[in-house]
């Protein structure tokens, strides 16, 4: 939640209707699937998506132990900067 936007566009897998009254945006529920965007033409070395059907690679292939929490970020590199960075190495030396 923002105060700094009115509108999420989103879908009801994203942001589940029953989650409604916890945002401070209004929901604009698109009716299939909000992702919009199409990176084929700009990237076209990385393919189609993969899908959980396409890919059976263990952690073990990528260098990941087993039982242990793997911290993600799915944004784009260059949202994340030198403040958001240091503010998750702070979170983690919690």
């Amino acid at each position: 939640s923002s105060k700094w936007t009115d509108i999420l566009v989103t879908d009801s897998i994203a942001s589940p209707v029953e989650y409604e009254s916890h945002y401070t945006e209004k929901l604009l529920f698109l009716p299939l699937s909000y992702y919009v965007n199409d990176f084929a033409n700009r990237l076209p070395e990385i393919g189609h998506w993969q899908t959980q059907d396409d890919v059976s690679e263990s952690r073990a292939a990528h260098g990941l132990p087993d039982g242990v929490f793997v911290f993600a970020c799915f944004s784009r590199a260059e949202k994340i900067d030198r403040a958001l960075f240091t503010t998750w190495l702070r979170i983690l030396a919690r």
